[in-house]
C-alpha cells in the first residue's frame, strides 16, 4: 500500500532537506496525535544513535501525564543530501516507511512525501488499512502545515 502527495516549498532544496531531517520532525509522522492515552500534552524524548545516515536508528519515547509511554524505533532507510530521506518504522506491523523526495523548481522546492505500509500478518494487514485511511484523510492537512511550517523558517532566517 502506497500513498504520495507533494507540494512546493518556497525555499531551497538544501532549506528544506535541512529541515525535514531533524528528528523532531518527524514526530508527527510517527502518530503521537493518534494514540489515545497520548492525547493530551505528551513529551517526547528524542534519542538518535550516531549521525543521520542510512542505518541509524532515532528512538521516540512519548510518555503521557499520566506516565503511560510509547517507544517508537525508526531507521532512516535512505539518505542522500539533498535530495533524498526516508525512515522506516521497526517495530511496527504495519511496515511504515515514510520517504521525503526534494526537487528543485521555480521559486522553490518540489517535496513529495510517500507512505508505504508492508503489514505482516492478518493484524498487520487490517491496522496497515486503518492507517492508509487515516493518513488519507489528514494528508491535505499534513501537506499543508508542513509547507507553512518548512516556508515560516525563512521568515525566522530573515
Amino acid at each position: 500500500m502506497q500513498l504520495s502527495a507533494s507540494i512546493r516549498v518556497a525555499r531551497p532544496v538544501a532549506a528544506v532537506f535541512a529541515w525535514v531531517t531533524q528528528p523532531e520532525r518527524l514526530e508527527p509522522l510517527v502518530g503521537v496525535e493518534t494514540i489515545p492515552m497520548l492525547a493530551s500534552a505528551p513529551t517526547t524524548t528524542i534519542s538518535i544513535a550516531g549521525p543521520l545516515a542510512p542505518g541509524t536508528q532515532i528512538s521516540y519515547l512519548i510518555t503521557a501525564p499520566s506516565g503511560a509511554t510509547r517507544e517508537t524505533v525508526l531507521e532512516v532507510s535512505a539518505f542522500a543530501p539533498p535530495t533524498t530521506f526516508a525512515v522506516r518504522s521497526l517495530q511496527d506491523p504495519i511496515g511504515m516507511t515514510v520517504r521525503y523526495d526534494l526537487e528543485a523548481a521555480d521559486a522553490g522546492t518540489d517535496l513529495t512525501l510517500t507512505w508505504t505500509l508492508a503489514p505482516t500478518g492478518a493484524g498487520g494487514a487490517l491496522a496497515a488499512r486503518l492507517g492508509m485511511l487515516v493518513t488519507q484523510r489528514r494528508i491535505g492537512q499534513l501537506m499543508a502545515s508542513l509547507k507553512i511550517a518548512i516556508e515560516a523558517e525563512q521568515n525566522k532566517d530573515e
